[in-house]
């Protein structure tokens, strides 16, 4: 195997952050709270032990691009590995935009449950605004192979003021049989349904340079946010095969879950390694 850099960031409550550089021919075991590694996923995933992930991420590279980093990875080559590292009950989450979603879900049709869609602030694509509409979302997809860890992130519902009644009887509805009606308590919070809206400003426009994106394709900490809180608890493990520039770390380090991480090239990695080591978790 070619002569890799990997480096751990271990972190603690009592001590920053530091990075110790191991070699990747001789693993360590997984006991600090974020793993990253410079290296190709198709071989060092080889070294994550089998049924040891909680959840998977990943934004693929589409492939659309001349770009060094927007190379397609073979989809059959990740489904071994992740089949063999993910735990049965837990959920494997991948981004995409059409045809590449497409792609994905016929990867792995078995094991396809749903998809959700993330309806993005800012639009894109206006070039071509007199062709098409402009393109104001991504897919989500959710692959499992039994019913995994599931946290709806409930919203609350503005219309209700303060100092108002905030629970009461709202309506009633019948499960199953006219026999078997159950009162419905309102309270407020509403469960999330299929389409989520996240902001996707990143400043960079307006020179805003403490929000501009690291990464061409980079995604927002709260999108990620709030798929690990949806599909993990604290403390689980989560893989990013692809992690561009950590946004994945940040969002497990922000919210206590352990976090491996890899990435190919280089630049990004440095990026990650700085943006996950100065993160307050």
């Amino acid at each position: 195997m070619k002569e890799l850099l990997q480096s751990e960031l271990q972190f603690n409550s009592d001590s920053a952050a530091h990075i110790q550089q191991v070699s990747p021919t001789c693993p360590k075991p997984i006991v600090s709270r974020c793993n990253l590694w410079n290296g190709d996923c198709l071989e060092l995933m080889s070294q994550i032990p089998a049924a040891s992930i909680d959840m998977i991420f990943a934004d693929l590279p589409y492939g659309t691009t001349a770009c060094d980093w927007d190379i397609k990875i073979p989809l059959d080559a990740l489904w071994h590995h992740w089949n063999r590292i993910i735990k049965d009950s837990a959920a494997v989450i991948l981004t995409g935009q059409q045809p590449f979603t497409t792609d994905i879900i016929n990867s792995n049709r078995k094991h396809f449950r749903y998809e959700i869609i993330w309806e993005k602030t800012m639009k894109l694509g206006f070039f071509n605004a007199n062709k098409m509409p402009l393109r104001g979302h991504e897919n989500i997809i959710v692959f499992y192979k039994k019913l995994p860890t599931y946290n709806p992130q409930k919203t609350y519902n503005p219309s209700q003021a303060t100092g108002r009644v905030r629970e009461k009887k709202a309506a009633r509805y019948k499960a199953y049989s006219p026999t078997n009606a159950q009162d419905y308590v309102e309270t407020g919070w509403k469960y999330p349904h299929s389409v989520i809206r996240i902001s996707n400003w990143n400043g960079a426009l307006f020179g805003n340079n403490s929000k501009a994106t690291k990464h061409p394709t980079q995604k927002p900490v709260e999108l990620l946010d709030w798929l690990i809180k949806t599909y993990t608890n604290e403390g689980d493990t989560v893989l990013d095969c692809v992690m561009g520039s950590g946004t994945t770390g940040v969002s497990c380090k922000k919210n206590n879950r352990h976090f491996i991480g890899i990435e190919k090239e280089k630049s990004f990695y440095d990026v990650a390694v700085s943006r996950v080591s100065s993160c307050s978790g």
